[in-house]
């Protein structure tokens, strides 16, 4: 339970999110870390010649395209409505309006500019096809009611399915005892599914706000080890404010409920509600950033393998969460996260800070076998925490109090078979230190599955 209920779970959210991005949303590719230097002194060295020639329009439009390039969008919005102030039969300028409201969200004022476009006979056919990938991404986005979901199945391997301790010695009552063969590390297979449908309502207003509705159900059964057998239910629902880009472009923030069930070992293990808020912030074309935090109350029930959970671990938890996410070059990304979480439970030898850090880095490759499959993706995913407990649980030691330190490494390969399907395959190795060696451990898990996003 400790480690292998979640894994899965954030492994097929993680390929939800590569299968998921619309192909208009990938116009404004950031350039390549070694051209960005070139493409700066271009921005500067046009800003200079359109200011000493305003009039101008083809070096006014240099300059806009450059300032896109650099995530400048305030510069390249205002650059471009000046030039329709001058001219207002511009096509192209429009275009570049429409696409730019759109990548901020806007997309009534983009669908404006677009339509223009569209309507306009005297209109380039190249530029005419582009506008049409926009105003079917956009109608997409805006219809009232929008589902989208994924499955990720597979089977699993682990060489510590139940994270029990190498050594059979632990603490009892501040003792040393002999722990059975049977509660130390235990290598197993498992079978899992996870499944994620999200439900999108559309107010019809701008700035937009939108209705999100979340729903991520896991099973997983393994072959020996039956008091792993999990499953878990999760909900989130709440409004999402896209904030009005004349106050603050590119920000969307959405206040939520939540509630989550799991069951293991075919009981009830726990419950929990609460509440939070989570958002996004575009910082540039090739960098954005996610944040998110709230608190929840977990009920547990005691039964035959955890009967104490009730007394000692029930309580509200509350977690916050920062990622930074940069576009490096059109076909490699990576992203840092920073996350807090307390657990304040019952009983104070449970109440913990935990204190993490990560990284990943996905590199997008071209087929091998075109004829066959698209795309091929490899990512590689770093993660340390620290996990300081506030006193020492009697029942295990009454003198120590526990400090954790768990890092682990995981590469994650991808092949897309179809335009909504990939295989995937994964390998991850987790190693947690303890003051206490009843929670120290490591495990080897290698994965494979089938993503289906629809």
């Amino acid at each position: 339970m400790k480690f292998g209920v979640f894994f899965t779970v954030v492994l097929a959210l993680l390929f939800f999110d590569l299968l998921s991005s619309h192909p208009a949303e990938a116009q404004y590719a950031a350039p390549p870390a070694p051209d960005r230097s070139d493409i700066e002194k271009a921005y500067d060295a046009a800003f200079r010649t359109m200011f000493e020639d305003p009039g101008d329009l083809d070096k006014s439009f240099a300059f806009a395209l450059l300032a896109i390039r650099l995530g400048d969008y305030e510069g390249a919005i205002a650059t471009l409505e000046r030039m329709l102030l001058i001219d207002p039969e511009l096509p192209r300028v429009k275009m570049e309006l429409g696409v730019l409201y759109f990548r901020l969200k806007s997309y009534q004022v983009a669908k404006g500019y677009l339509e223009q476009v569209r309507d306009d006979p005297k209109a380039p056919d190249l530029v005419k096809s582009r506008v049409a990938e926009f105003l079917e991404a956009i109608d997409d986005q805006t219809s009232p009611h929008r589902f989208r979901g994924s499955v990720f199945a597979g089977l699993r391997h682990q060489s510590n399915a139940n994270a029990g301790p190498a050594s059979g010695k632990v603490r009892v009552l501040g003792l040393d005892a002999d722990l059975d063969s049977t509660f130390t590390d235990q290598a197993d297979v498992d079978q899992f599914v996870s499944a994620r449908l999200l439900h999108f309502y559309d107010y019809g207003v701008e700035p937009r706000i939108q209705l999100e509705n979340e729903v991520v159900g896991y099973l997983s059964n393994q072959v020996t080890q039956d008091q792993l057998d999990t499953s878990i239910l999760q909900f989130r629902s709440g409004p999402r404010f896209t904030m009005d880009p004349d106050f603050l472009r590119g920000l969307d923030i959405r206040p939520f409920v939540r509630a989550d069930i799991v069951n293991l070992e075919d009981s009830r293990y726990y419950t929990s509600y609460g509440a939070g808020f989570d958002g996004n912030y575009v910082i540039s074309s090739e960098t954005g950033l996610f944040f998110e935090t709230y608190m929840t109350r977990r009920n547990y029930n005691n039964t035959a393998t955890y009967p104490t959970n009730k007394e000692e671990l029930n309580g509200p938890r509350g977690y916050g969460g920062v990622t930074v996410s940069h576009i490096l070059s059109s076909n490699t990304r990576m992203s840092f996260t920073g996350a807090v979480t307390r657990d304040s439970s019952d009983a104070a030898g449970r109440r913990y800070w935990r204190y993490e850090g990560s990284a990943s880095v996905t590199r997008i490759f071209e087929s091998p076998l075109p004829e066959h499959t698209g795309p091929w993706s490899l990512s590689a995913i770093g993660k340390l925490a620290a996990v300081p407990y506030d006193e020492p649980l009697d029942s295990i030691d009454p003198d120590v109090t526990r400090d954790d330190t768990e890092w682990q490494v995981q590469l994650v390969g991808s092949v897309r078979v179809r335009d909504n399907v990939s295989l995937v395959a994964s390998g991850l190795f987790k190693q947690v230190d303890s003051t206490i060696s009843n929670y120290e451990y490591d495990n080897w898990a290698f994965s494979m599955g089938v993503a289906v996003q629809f």
